[in-house]
């Protein structure tokens, strides 16, 4: 209703209804038909965008920007996009089942089959290898710097094994998040599949399961 009365105060122009929440006004960047007949009765022009990426593609101009930025490599060796990832894989990535590599440290090969897992039995470590695609979104006098991250995830996770009995193993993946940076926040425009650690990230996964085995003795003693 809000919408529709800001959309009123100049029907001849188009309003833009930017939400994320698909479930309550529609699903695949449609309005719901009873939402869709509001808007029609109304007589006004409404664009309906549930996806950050079609806002962008909207209303802002992307800019290249170097892989070695000096503020977008300021942002991500900050304590707080290490902090905000950690909340996002295991709220959003991992919050239920998922898929990783068992890591077994006594392995020469150091990882083994990919897994099946229901859940995060420690906290995981979480931190940036790389990152891709950097970019400067800007419209009007604003601009907001823009990466693709590739976090790799490590820690103890719980799989049920003979007989439906729980079991814990230590294990590693990673995840491509398109991060968009705003003043004091982070936003996510898109997040990949899982995917098993790549050759060259196999020492800083074997590092930071080490670190995360060390954590979770720590804790039981």
């Amino acid at each position: 209703m809000t919408v529709l009365d800001e959309a009123k105060r100049d029907p001849s122009g188009r309003t833009c209804f930017v939400t994320r929440n698909s479930k309550n006004f529609g699903p695949d960047g449609r309005l719901h038909p009873e939402l869709a007949a509001e808007v029609t009765e109304a007589g006004v022009t409404l664009e309906y965008l549930s996806d950050l990426k079609k806002v962008l593609a909207r209303f802002a101009e992307r800019r290249p920007v170097p892989h070695d930025d000096a503020r977008l490599q300021a942002r991500l060796s900050a304590r707080s996009t290490t902090a905000w990832l950690h909340q996002f894989i295991v709220a959003e990535v991992a919050s239920g089942p998922f898929e990783a590599c068992v890591v077994d440290l006594k392995d020469e090969a150091l990882f083994l089959e990919w897994t099946h897992f229901d859940g995060w039995l420690s906290t995981p470590v979480v931190e940036i290898i790389g990152w891709s695609d950097e970019a400067d979104y800007v419209a009007a006098d604003v601009s907001r710097l823009a990466a693709t991250v590739k976090v790799l995830a490590t820690g103890f996770a719980r799989t049920l094994g003979f007989g439906f009995t729980p079991t814990a193993k230590l294990v590693a993946f990673t995840v491509d998040v398109r991060v968009i940076f705003g003043e004091d926040s982070l936003t996510a425009l898109s997040v990949s599949g899982l995917h098993p650690v790549e050759d060259e990230h196999k020492p800083a996964a074997a590092s930071a399961a080490r670190r995360a085995s060390t954590a979770i003795q720590e804790d039981l003693w």
